[in-house]
């Protein structure tokens, strides 16, 4: 059932009250009363969505019901009747926050017209208020002036980050966690946004309790009919989906990259390599007599060895395009791009050393008293138009061939 607004009439004489429900009693709720004072009882007892008073009446007029109307804040829209047309009067009303003024004698279409718009517009407004609330207790957003100022933020936002509203009120967008707003997504948010175009990206942050969190963020113009007044700022929490990417690529034991996710970076890798006209090396490697380590010290401490060996080729690999892999049981990879054929092989070097240095004994090894690793490495050519399955081969011979000469090695394809 559609609901139905109830109009509270209010004049001194019964057949102005007559003309007035009798035009609208089938399309509201009507009650009556013949004086602002017995008005004010039922506007306390009742919810009332308009008022139609007169201005003339006995004991309280229409005037002085307007202030106490105002004055206990009661949530109703008004609208007067009067015979009354000079301006000073109709100033008097409109200074008492009045919707609507009509002259009497009453004509039947007006009267239904200004009703209509009145509480359309009451609806409207009502409506736009809970729209507001829903958007402010579920949206992260903030409001920017030309300036980057933040002039306005969400509830939400606020539970979200565990910011204070002051905190972010008057700051720049960047003040409260400028090390997630490097130079560079600066220089491309505002060159985006003065072409008033929208920027999107993802970002990483932290609440003010240290949380870590990621976010799509939104970044768009704002405007006044047609003139730019500032910027609105969405962001949307994709925390747990990040967070389920990442285990779903990632290798519970050792937290490397697992067998997957290679599968679907190395041919994406090799064509950002040739693009960037940069070598893509791609290096295996192979922990040696791993299966004697099981089956002497058992399947726990095998564990642990590929998490230390892991860790310690995890804190070596510096640069961001750096990848690592486990590609199953004792065997890694890691993609990596060099400037030339020296460099790629320092870089194998260096890995094998990392783990060398770690010194886990494995006095069932048949080469070291120590835990060792064979590494097969081959570097691409710029212009070189190998497949991926063709690099995977080449590199998976040359561990081959590393362990054929006697293990704990590198061998090349420089």
């Amino acid at each position: 059932m559609n609901y139905k607004e109830t109009i509270l009439i209010v004049d001194d004489e019964k057949t102005n009250i007559d003309i007035i429900a009798n035009s609208l009693n089938n399309l509201y709720n009507i009650k009556t009363a013949a004086n602002g004072k017995v008005a004010l009882d039922i506007l306390t007892k009742f919810t009332i969505d308009l008022v139609i008073t007169d201005m003339d009446m006995p004991i309280m007029n229409g005037i002085e019901l307007i202030k106490k109307i105002k004055e206990l804040k009661l949530k109703t829209d008004i609208i007067v009747i009067s015979a009354h047309s000079n301006s000073d009067y109709l100033l008097n009303a409109i200074n008492e926050g009045v919707n609507k003024y009509i002259l009497k004698p009453i004509n039947k279409r007006n009267l239904i017209s200004n009703v209509q718009k009145t509480l359309n517009y009451r609806r409207l407004t009502e409506e736009r208020k809970i729209f507001n609330k829903i958007i402010n207790e579920n949206v992260y957003y903030s409001k920017l002036d030309l300036n980057g100022k933040i002039l306005e933020v969400s509830d939400a936002l606020i539970e979200f980050t565990g910011y204070d509203k002051e905190e972010y009120l008057e700051k720049n967008i960047t003040s409260l966690n400028p090390e997630f707003y490097d130079k560079k997504q600066i220089d491309e948010i505002w060159e985006t946004i003065l072409k008033d175009e929208e920027y999107k990206a993802e970002q990483i942050g932290k609440t003010k309790q240290g949380k870590p969190f990621t976010v799509n963020i939104s970044v768009s113009p704002l405007y006044y009919y047609d003139t730019k007044v500032g910027y609105m700022v969405i962001k949307t929490d994709i925390t747990l989906e990040k967070e389920f990417e990442r285990l779903s690529i990632k290798d519970s034991l050792t937290n490397a990259y697992n067998r997957r996710y290679f599968n679907e970076k190395l041919e994406e890798y090799l064509s950002i390599s040739k693009r960037d006209n940069r070598r893509a090396s791609f290096l295996m490697f192979d922990i040696d007599y791993f299966k004697l380590y099981n089956d002497n010290y058992g399947h726990l401490k095998g564990d642990e060895v590929l998490k230390k060996i892991s860790n310690a080729v995890q804190k070596t690999l510096k640069r961001p395009d750096d990848l690592f892999f486990r590609l199953g049981g004792e065997e890694f990879g890691i993609l990596f791009k060099s400037d030339d054929n020296i460099t790629a092989i320092k870089f194998a070097e260096i890995i094998k050393k990392s783990i060398d240095e770690l010194k886990i004994e494995h006095k069932f090894s048949k080469i070291s008293n120590y835990v060792t690793v064979s590494i097969g490495l081959y570097t691409a050519l710029r212009d070189n138009n190998i497949s991926t399955y063709k690099i995977y081969q080449l590199v998976d011979d040359l561990l081959y061939e590393a362990k054929h000469k006697g293990r704990n090695t590198i061998v090349h394809n420089i």
